[in-house]
């Protein structure tokens, strides 16, 4: 099983259904080796499960998206909705569908909003200052 195709049946499957009418954009970018499609059987020993990002428009309320996500199921495809994410959030376990923007995700990420111009010199080392 590769990463890339349980996310897209999760989201397709599991998540779309629980958002109809919100506009969004899907997307699993970020963290592991499924992301690249580099994923094996070793990479399912950590972090590898359902996932997805949902990106809506600035200033949405995401309130009802993170409500609807509680109606996820327990088990998708035989493996755990709800796990612990090493990389990000891995101090308790949840389910992995990110609910964000653009700006967020990346100013997460990056410190800057790439729609507002960088280069080199802007972007910060994850895990730096």
């Amino acid at each position: 099983m590769f990463g890339l195709d349980l996310s897209r049946r999760f989201y397709e499957q599991a998540v779309r259904p629980l958002v109809p009418g919100v506009p969004h954009a899907a997307a699993l970018l970020g963290e592991g080796s499924e992301v690249l499609g580099f994923d094996d059987e070793v990479s399912t020993d950590h972090d590898f499960g359902p996932r997805v990002q949902l990106f809506v428009p600035p200033d949405f309320d995401t309130t009802p998206v993170d409500l609807a996500m509680e109606r996820l199921p327990v088990r998708f495809d035989g493996l755990p909705v709800v796990y612990p994410d090493s990389d990000r959030h891995g101090r308790w376990s949840h389910h992995q569908v990110e609910v964000t923007t653009a700006r967020a995700f990346f100013v997460d990420r990056l410190g800057v909003d790439p729609a507002d111009g960088m280069d080199l010199a802007h972007a910060r080392c994850p895990g730096g200052p």
